[in-house]
This record gives structure tokens, C-alpha cells and sequence, in this order.
């Protein structure tokens, strides 16, 4: 499984709500916040997705989040 189809499995098993990519880091397991602050960002661009300042459903931070619409 891709770190792509990692981060979208994490987006759905938190629907409705979202998750930061700090949280996310620790989600799929890959060592560096920038790869699914990458793939978030890929993911924002596609239909059914978007990317907002929000609470994260992990840490209750307010931070930028991937937000699965569909």
C-alpha cells in the first residue's frame, strides 16, 4: 500500500471528522512530516477533498487539515 492510499485510509476511519499532518505522520508510520504534508496537499486537489484550518480529530489542535468530503 502506498503512503497515498495509507493517508486516505486514516481520512476514512476518521470521517467525518479530520486529522493534522503532524498526527498524521505517526498514522501511516513514515518518518518525516513533509511526505504526508505532501500527500495531503495531492490529496486537497482532488475531487472530494479539501484542505481547511480546523480542529484535528487526534490531538485536538487547531491546525491545517485534509478534509474528506465525499
Amino acid at each position: 500500500m502506498t503512503v497515498l492510499e495509507r493517508v486516505e485510509q486514516v481520512l476514512a476511519s476518521v470521517r467525518p471528522s479530520a486529522i493534522c499532518d503532524d498526527c498524521m505522520v505517526h498514522k501511516v508510520k513514515v518518518a518525516r512530516r513533509q511526505h504526508t504534508n505532501k500527500k495531503s496537499r495531492t490529496l486537497a486537489e482532488r475531487p472530494g477533498y479539501s484542505r481547511a484550518v480546523g480542529t484535528c480529530a487526534s490531538c485536538h489542535s487547531t491546525n491545517k487539515l485534509v478534509v474528506w468530503k465525499k
